[in-house]
C-alpha cells in the first residue's frame, strides 16, 4: 500500500510557507508522503548541465528549496517530494488533488474586489476539487513539538488560524 501523499502549493508568499508548515505537521502525524509543488506556466525545460546564470527555472527552485528548508527544521524525516509543474496553478493543483489526500493551500484573505481584479487560485482550488482542500492564514504558527498545547495557536489580532473546506 502506497503512503497518502499531502501537497502543498507554493508561491514564495509568507501564507504558502505558513502552509507548508501546517501540511508537514499533517504529513508527519498521518506518516504521509509531503509533496512542495510550484506551478509556473513559463517552467522550462532544460539540460540538466545548464549554468546558474542561464538557468530560468532558478527561482521556482528557489520557492520549492526555500520551503523545504524551513519544513526540514521541524520535521526532519518526513519524506518530501519536489514538483515543479510548467502548467497554470490552478489546473496543477487540481491534477494534484485528485492524486492527493488532501491540498494544502496558503490564503492572504483577499477582499472581494482582490479576488475579482488578481484572481484568487484557492477559492478556484476550493470550488472545483474533488477532495479536501485547507486553506492556511499567513497568521498560523504552529506550537514546538511536544509542548502539550493546542496544535496551532493564532498570532495577535488574526481571528482564525485556518479553515477546511472536504
Amino acid at each position: 500500500m502506497e503512503p497518502e501523499i499531502i501537497t502543498v502549493g507554493l508561491d514564495g508568499s509568507v501564507e504558502s510557507l505558513a502552509a507548508a508548515q501546517w501540511a508537514a505537521d499533517e504529513a508527519d502525524r498521518r506518516k504521509a508522503v509531503l509533496r512542495l509543488l510550484h506551478a509556473w506556466i513559463l517552467l522550462a525545460a532544460e539540460a540538466p548541465d545548464t549554468p546558474p546564470d542561464r538557468d530560468q527555472n532558478a527561482g521556482a527552485r528557489r520557492i520549492v528549496r526555500q520551503a523545504l528548508d524551513e519544513v526540514r527544521r521541524r520535521h526532519p524525516h518526513v519524506r518530501i517530494v519536489e514538483d515543479l509543474v510548467g502548467a497554470e496553478a490552478d489546473a496543477a493543483l487540481l491534477r494534484a488533488a485528485d492524486e492527493s489526500r488532501m491540498v494544502v493551500l496558503g490564503t492572504r484573505a483577499l477582499t472581494a474586489w482582490e479576488s475579482y481584479v488578481l484572481g484568487d487560485v484557492s477559492l478556484d482550488v476550493v470550488g472545483r476539487a474533488e477532495g479536501p482542500v485547507v486553506l492556511v492564514r499567513g497568521g498560523w504558527c504552529a506550537t514546538p513539538e511536544g509542548s502539550g498545547a493546542a496544535d496551532e495557536v493564532p498570532r495577535a489580532g488574526s481571528r482564525g488560524s485556518s479553515s477546511a473546506s472536504a
